[in-house]
């Protein structure tokens, strides 16, 4: 069989509609956290879930055939270095198409080695070691983490201010200690009821 054969929209009978339809009924994923992928930082999950009461990482659902339709986790990981937000607004956008996301949780993390430059440095290291110059590839805020507090609102506001992010969205931020394992809260920042969210979008229409 031709992989391609094995996405949503080859089989019989579904189409974009009923396709999100069921991922929004079926699948209880509500909670987005944009983590470093460090090695030292793979307990973030883990303490996000008991912060919220959440379910991680839950069991994969299984139908009668033997297919894994689905899973008993509340939390998708959204994988970035730095757990930066501009490398995670397509992914919240999409993943709230498909299931409708009510949280999204930016946790970086103690010694994360996005602290170890400077963009300056990290610039001039491409001139000097790949001949590329990268000063217009990146926003200067997105390269480096000097301060966790500014650069978490930084990004809390990045994902507030993104189109694909629907008003109703709640944000946090969080440092995560990789020496004591222990979260701590930078910010909330909550989302709009639905109800007047709805209203908004009508004014706006």
């Amino acid at each position: 069989m031709n992989v391609n054969d094995k996405t949503l929209l080859k089989v019989p009978g579904l189409n974009p509609e009923a396709i999100r339809d069921f991922f929004h009924k079926a699948v209880p994923l509500r909670t987005i956290v944009v983590m470093c992928p460090d090695p030292r930082a793979t307990s973030i999950p883990e303490a996000i879930a008991k912060e919220f009461g959440q379910t991680w990482p839950g069991e994969v659902v299984h139908d009668d055939k033997g297919a894994a339709v689905g899973s008993t986790t509340n939390i998708l990981l959204n994988v970035t270095t730095g757990a930066r937000a501009v490398d995670a607004l397509r992914s919240i956008t999409s993943l709230n198409y498909l299931i409708g996301v009510e949280n999204v949780v930016l946790v970086q993390h103690t010694f994360c080695g996005t602290t170890g430059w400077t963009p300056d440095v990290l610039i001039e290291t491409y001139k000097r070691e790949f001949g590329a110059d990268i000063s217009r590839q990146h926003v200067l805020e997105d390269i480096s983490i000097l301060d966790f507090e500014q650069t978490l609102r930084y990004d809390a506001a990045l994902i507030r201010n993104s189109p694909g992010t629907p008003k109703t969205i709640n944000i946090f931020g969080y440092i995560f200690d990789i020496d004591t394992k222990e979260l701590s809260k930078v910010l909330e920042d909550r989302g709009i009821p639905i109800r007047s969210a709805a209203s908004l979008s009508g004014q706006a229409a």
